[in-house]
């Protein structure tokens, strides 16, 4: 198992739809590569991701985090700030959980499994490359930028992680200012500190002193001896040899962590090429949430699905009588429909092209149950399209089905319609919940669950009697049902 971590903040550099792509991006690319893995992003904004890996927490600045950079404002303050944070959350973490989190940047890519460094108690990349040129890591030191530590990717030991931090306080002390943020910090330790004797410490680097078949820093976009960033040039020299990805400009190096930044990122995540090498579909990063129509007789525990769905996507509590034959939005949708009540089917069709996001789920119950949970109340006959003026005593005397439950039931789950309609059993709902996931194919996280809860039962036995003689046949067609039962829609001729 590996354990991520990450910060997904807004502060005024990358707008909040691009932190939200990159985060998409990334764990897509987790699903794709790694088997099993946690990944626990801490946010400062409302941020919704549906994944059983993935765990949100609120953003916290750790009392120790002390900027060294006083003359640092605005987005430029914010990033610092964030930057040497990961530090002391990193030992957070691991006082809670006594795990070596992974820090990971959103714009990062994963192209590799990595289960080898599940066997690491600590590791980082560099620039790589042959570049040597002198680069500035802090005020008194350079080093040749192809050693440069990046910070997109980076695990520490708790060991390591304390010299680090006694490090980052002796810097305020004297004064001695680093270049950049925890990546400099790193650089500075390994190769000022430790004069590079990183082997002797400990010190894995991947593409240095362990796996030196791998490149996975910045150089994968330019030539050996240059230095840059993402471009659609490097994009171009990018390919996949034997299913590892590769660059034209080091092609004896395999590239298990693809490093960008945001700025480039956003640049040339439209281009075809990209959209190819990182299998990349707009529809899948960026399409909108999926759309389920919750439809029922009321009394039967749709408000309970519905707040369970919104977990997974928008949910639209439906009433509908007739449900129409193809697809059609939900009421109060336009000026013309006004006078449709927001629970009921329009007239206006959903184009064909967007039907795959949208779920149709009729949940049924017992009707007698159904009845003395709600019927009482004129707005829910209204809302069912009946007669508010039905009483119960009006259906016992008639002995009949005022209210029309067998013709509802029969609109969703005998008569075919032009889509699908998922017929959900209520009295097997929440011990089957897993089964009803793996349909609507969503995530399964029983935290998630929806909890059940039973009003008082009728104590009028000629309440019942009456009412189980009008819904007998109702009521066996309903027990022939499974829990789960697929109204296959007609096919278009």
């Amino acid at each position: 198992m590996l354990y991520f971590f990450s910060f997904c903040c807004f502060i005024g550099k990358q707008t909040k739809d691009e932190l939200l792509f990159a985060t998409k991006l990334l764990i897509k690319s987790m699903d794709t590569y790694i088997k099993k893995y946690e990944f626990l992003i801490f946010t400062n904004f409302d941020l919704q991701i549906s994944n059983p890996n993935v765990k949100i927490e609120k953003y916290y600045n750790h009392p120790s985090n002390v900027l060294l950079y006083k003359n640092a404002s605005g987005w430029d303050k914010g990033w610092k700030d964030l930057s040497m944070n990961k530090i002391y959350i990193f030992k957070d973490l691991y006082k809670k959980f006594k795990v070596d989190f992974i820090w990971i940047d959103l714009d990062t890519y994963i192209f590799n499994n990595l289960s080898y460094l599940e066997q690491m108690d600590n590791f980082f990349i560099d620039y790589g490359g042959e570049n040597k040129t002198l680069m500035p890591v802090a005020t008194n030191f350079k080093i040749n930028f192809h050693n440069y530590i990046q910070g997109n990717i980076w695990k520490l030991n708790i060991d390591l992680c304390e010299k680090l931090l006694n490090l980052l306080d002796y810097l305020k002390k004297k004064n001695i200012r680093l270049l950049y943020d925890s990546q400099s910090l790193f650089t500075y330790y390994f190769y000022k500190i430790l004069n590079g004797r990183i082997n002797e410490h400990k010190i894995n680097i991947i593409g240095n002193n362990v796996y030196p078949n791998i490149l996975n820093g910045l150089a994968i976009w330019c030539p050996k001896k240059e230095r840059g960033h993402a471009s659609v040039n490097g994009l171009n020299n990018l390919y996949i040899d034997n299913e590892k990805l590769k660059s034209k400009f080091h092609p004896n190096k395999e590239i298990h962590i693809v490093s960008f930044t945001f700025f480039t990122l956003i640049k040339i995540r439209n281009e075809n090429y990209f959209k190819k090498i990182f299998k990349y579909d707009n529809n899948i990063i960026e399409k909108k949430k999926h759309n389920y129509f919750v439809c029922s007789f009321g009394g039967s525990g749709s408000k309970i699905l519905t707040s369970y769905l919104e977990n997974f996507g928008n949910v639209f509590h439906i009433h509908s009588r007739n449900p129409p034959n193809e697809l059609t939005k939900i009421g109060n949708s336009t000026e013309k429909e006004k006078n449709k009540y927001c629970e009921w089917f329009t007239d206006k069709l959903i184009p064909h092209n967007e039907l795959d996001n949208y779920t149709v789920i009729y949940l049924y119950r017992d009707p007698i149950k159904a009845i003395l949970s709600k019927f009482h109340i004129p707005n829910h006959l209204r809302n069912i399209q009946c007669s508010p003026s039905i009483k119960l005593d009006d259906v016992i005397n008639h002995n009949k089905d005022l209210y029309m439950l067998e013709d509802f039931f029969d609109n969703y789950v005998i008569k075919q319609k032009k889509y699908n309609i998922i017929c959900v059993k209520y009295e097997q709902l929440f011990e089957n919940i897993n089964e009803l996931n793996k349909v609507l194919n969503i995530p399964n996280n029983p935290k998630l669950y929806p909890i059940k809860i039973e009003k008082k039962k009728s104590n009028k036995i000629n309440i019942n009697n009456g009412l189980e003689k009008i819904y007998k046949n109702l009521k066996v067609k309903m027990d022939k049902l499974k829990f789960i039962h697929l109204n296959y829609g007609k096919k278009n001729n």
